[in-house]
């Protein structure tokens, strides 16, 4: 089976399993620009697109994290005030144990590590069980990037679906419109 073929298969069988978060109801019609004194340090930022883009890397021929605006769409929801604190916390909290790790591991950021780094500091966090929860929660916040329609901020342009050659349902819904307005 091949990439496409993996992520097609588990996006369905993914969006079958998403639960209901509060949040989801404050989604920006765009990713809103960081600015200094946001609740992401820019070394979080830095992680967290390092994290993704070694999740769904950009291919010849597929979108990876940066092309379906993963990392923004991550931190929105992160930044976003209506959701929960202990989620929030939970996410945050990610970060500090993946540094931790990585610097006990190798003594270097994860952002300064190479792919083959980064991959095995990501199985030893993967083998806590916080770090299991944490790394799939992660990477769902990555397919909903992937599969999600625009207009909820990620999925660039519908490079997803282009990539999956998925038909959107038509026509997306207007910014007044959007499911969580109704």
């Amino acid at each position: 089976m091949d990439r496409r073929q993996f992520l097609v298969r588990m996006g369905a069988t993914s969006l079958a399993f998403i639960p209901t978060y509060s949040f989801l109801s404050t989604f920006p019609s765009k990713i809103v620009p960081f600015k200094k004194g946001s609740l992401l340090s820019s070394k979080q930022l830095a992680l967290l697109e390092t994290l993704t883009e070694h999740f769904f890397p950009t291919e010849p021929d597929a979108p990876g994290a940066r092309e379906i605006n993963a990392t923004g769409y991550l931190a929105w929801v992160i930044e976003d005030p209506k959701l929960d604190v202990s989620v929030r916390t939970f996410l945050v909290e990610g970060f500090t144990q993946l540094e931790h790790v990585s610097r006990q591991k190798t003594q270097k950021e994860f952002s300064q590590l190479s792919y083959d780094e980064q991959e095995s500091v990501l199985r030893i966090l993967e083998d806590t069980p916080f770090g299991h929860r944490w790394l799939k929660t992660v990477l769902d916040f990555v397919m909903e990037a992937l599969l999600s329609d625009p207009i909820y901020g990620g999925n660039t342009g519908g490079a997803g679906w282009k990539w999956l050659h998925h038909t959107p349902p038509f026509p997306s819904p207007p910014q007044n419109k959007r499911y969580f307005l109704l």
